[in-house]
């Protein structure tokens, strides 16, 4: 639950509605979410802002440069 309504707060997914009491999905309120998810505009732009999500998380080289940047900070900033 707490990774799904950060994904829909980043629009970059959507929450199924989930049972109350035990917290399980119906098969209705997964049919509902896809549907709207494949037909309404807020689909679109989840898909949108997956796309360009995947394209940052995939990149190989800025990880590296990521990771570089962090032991040159270490590096400088720890006093052993």
């Amino acid at each position: 639950g707490l990774n799904a309504r950060a994904m829909e707060q980043r629009k970059l997914g959507i929450e199924i509605p989930r049972n109350e009491g035990d917290g399980s999905f119906t098969r209705n309120s997964v049919w509902k979410t896809m549907k709207m998810l494949l037909n309404d505009e807020a689909g679109k732009t989840i898909k949108e802002e997956a796309k360009k999500m995947g394209r940052v998380v995939s990149d190989k080289n800025a990880d590296k440069g990521y990771i570089d940047k962090l032991e040159d900070y270490l590096y400088n900033h720890t006093h052993l």
